[in-house]
């Protein structure tokens, strides 16, 4: 007689099972087996061995299910500690803060950082300006610019400044100040981006920054830049 069952492959049947849907269908084939146990071999390692690994397995899975829970106990009293070391540090803030004769060196002996050394007169403010690092051009009839303090040629702004003011021009003769030009939105960030129109392409584009302290005041004009549109 031909042998028609070549193969029987159980891991089909639980490639895409969990873990409790691999136990439960592990428990059914040993009860199965069990209950027909004259129509088959000996199973080696019996069916209650079967019984016995999928008991360790839900005992494993209660266990694993009290330890998430656990866990998400601990995240939430860790984070209430973290809250409450973050209040405490707040107050010890102020505490030395309003100390009289405060120095900086009295604040980083204790391991604090000072955020800004500026004061209230915008003395940097008032005498320095965004300036252009670098240029691209790759988009048609898009500028980007990447701007820098002119005082310490890096990207941070003097001190009370929320960012800069861009005005431009488009053709005509080289403005010399701002006031004749068109102005741009304010921007905190760093950079300076236009796209302009079609009509604008090879027309002379002057552009000029101012910084702004989110008021009223500004510092002085930038250089005035000059690119051709393309």
């Amino acid at each position: 007689m031909k042998r028609i069952i070549r193969q029987i492959i159980i891991v089909l049947f639980l490639k895409d099972k969990t873990n409790a849907q691999v136990r439960a269908f592990g428990r059914k084939t040993a009860a199965l087996a069990a209950t027909h146990s004259g129509d088959y071999p000996a199973m080696v390692p019996p069916t209650s061995d079967m019984v016995t690994l999928c008991d360790e397995g839900d005992a494993i899975a209660k266990e694993k299910a009290a330890v998430k829970s656990t866990l998400k106990t601990l995240n939430v009293m860790e984070n209430d500690n973290r809250d409450k070391i973050a209040k405490t540090l707040s107050l010890w803030v102020l505490i030395v803060q309003g100390m009289v004769g405060l120095t900086t060196a009295l604040v980083t002996q204790i391991g604090w950082k000072i955020k800004s050394q500026g004061t209230d007169n915008r003395d940097e403010m008032n005498n320095s300006t965004p300036v252009v690092s670098k240029a691209n051009q790759n988009t048609s009839k898009k500028i980007s610019l990447g701007l820098l303090n002119s005082k310490t040629r890096k990207k941070g702004k003097p001190y009370g400044v929320r960012g800069f003011i861009p005005f431009f021009q488009i053709g005509g003769m080289k403005p010399t100040s701002h006031e004749t030009m068109t102005m741009g939105m304010p921007t905190g960030a760093m950079i300076f981006s236009k796209t302009f129109a079609a009509a604008d392409l090879g027309k002379q584009i002057f552009i000029c920054f101012v910084w702004y302290d989110g008021n009223e005041a500004i510092g002085p004009d930038s250089p005035m830049y000059s690119f051709t549109l393309i």
